[in-house]
């Protein structure tokens, strides 16, 4: 798995989330370190009830008609912030969603204005991953490519993936992740001058999970740094901050303090570091993107650490994909 140069410009977002219906909202809530963590209708064995994150308008119990209404909230957004509308029908879209069975990907499908060019089932690591199949297109000819993911993991099917990883919060998990939802969607075309510049993704496979006894080394995520830094041709010095997908789960804390140390050739003080999890909890397929998305409306509204971020992700399965964003 090698690092891959990817030259897209980022040029539309659209999210839906607890956090907000819009990026806009949803970002600005995350600046201001507000969170809308609540009780779930869920009980542990003690009894214990589960705190999530979720879209309360959304009644539906469903994870897949979840799925689609949180699609349906993100294109909206994308929508009103276009210039040209109709340009979404006809470019090539591709779409990232949890691995739920053929039930949840057609009930989702079947509520969208179209269908997707290419459908990809997997973790939190998918949304990054999808952005190479968008640069092929767009070597294809594409003028744009519309790349979606949305997951909804409080639901009953959601809770026990987590809580079988090992990773659901809960009484005698008090590090634990909090589940949450959302759908993101990001517009792309081929890179040019005064725009985001998603410059490069790097992937990686980490040995040591939550379903062996294997010591953690944190090989993957030192890889899928290295080669997302080396196919954008940066250091690690060059980053402005991460923007990272855990909590404060231990496992994954100590991989990123590993990763650092082995990557850093200057001493500094501090590298900002923004969890998303922190505020929305844990949303699953759609974590790559909606970090993009964060690091975008920082920019646009002035708050960003500096021009070049670092947005990677760790699924529980040991994949790891990191990206490599810049303002140019």
């Amino acid at each position: 798995m090698n690092g891959a140069t990817l030259n897209l410009a980022l040029t539309g977002v659209g999210l839906h989330c607890p956090l907000g219906p819009t990026a806009a909202a949803a970002c600005a809530t995350m600046r201001a370190k507000l969170n809308r963590f609540e009780d779930l209708v869920f009980f542990d064995d003690a009894p214990y009830k589960y705190v999530g994150s979720f879209v309360p308008e959304i009644t539906d119990v469903l994870p897949s008609l979840r799925a689609a209404a949180l699609l349906d909230g993100a294109l909206r957004d994308l929508t009103q912030s276009w210039p040209d509308p109709r340009l979404l029908d006809r470019i090539p879209m591709v779409l990232a969603i949890p691995d739920y069975g053929t039930n949840f990907e057609r009930t989702v499908i079947d509520r969208l204005p179209r269908r997707p060019e290419m459908i990809v089932h997997g973790g939190s690591t998918t949304g990054l991953e999808l952005l190479a199949e968008a640069a092929r297109l767009l070597e294809h000819g594409s003028s744009h490519v519309l790349v979606c993911a949305a997951d909804s993991r409080v639901t009953g099917r959601g809770l026990l993936a987590l809580r079988e990883s090992g990773r659901l919060r809960r009484q005698s998990a008090p590090q634990g992740v909090i589940p949450g939802e959302a759908a993101a969607c990001v517009l792309v075309e081929p890179a040019r001058p005064d725009t985001i510049h998603i410059a490069a993704l790097g992937r990686g496979v980490e040995p040591a999970t939550f379903a062996n006894d294997l010591p953690l080394q944190a090989e993957g995520l030192t890889a899928a740094w290295r080669r997302a830094l080396g196919a954008a041709q940066r250091e690690l010095d060059d980053i402005d901050w991460h923007i990272a997908d855990h909590g404060d789960e231990s496992f994954f804390v100590k991989q990123h303090e590993m990763a650092l140390t082995r990557l850093l050739t200057q001493s500094r003080p501090n590298i900002p570091r923004w969890q998303p999890t922190d505020f929305m909890g844990d949303v699953g397929t759609a974590t790559g993107l909606v970090e993009i998305i964060w690091a975008a409306q920082a920019w646009a509204r002035g708050y960003a650490p500096g021009a070049a971020a670092l947005c990677s992700c760790s699924d529980a399965g040991g994949g790891r994909a990191a990206v490599i964003i810049a303002r140019e």
